[in-house]
């Protein structure tokens, strides 16, 4: 990754698809819910604590679950544990 890239780059690589691609929200996929579109790339442990602009520690989620994370709705683990899960049913699907 150049230092021109963006976490978002970072999470469109980690999941090798176009940018212009609509993404799903991982949280409402796992979690059995409407599923929404994901309008936002959240970073799972945060920079100010350490977290770092790399594809397993950021996850797509729409507006309401990115709340959730910022109102703690949700443990750190938890959401660490449905990125997992949503990026192993994606290897899963598509090779």
């Amino acid at each position: 990754m150049t230092s021109k890239s963006t976490y978002r780059d970072a999470y469109y690589e980690g999941i090798n698809i176009n940018p212009q691609s609509a993404l799903m929200c991982e949280m409402c996929a796992i979690l059995n819910q409407v599923r929404q579109r994901a309008v936002d790339i959240h970073h799972i442990v945060p920079k100010s604590l350490g977290g770092e602009d790399v594809y397993k520690n950021l996850i797509a989620v729409c507006r309401e679950h990115h709340n959730q994370c910022h109102n703690k709705t949700f443990s750190e683990k938890e959401v660490k544990k449905i990125h997992k899960t949503f990026g192993d049913s994606l290897y899963l699907y598509y090779f």
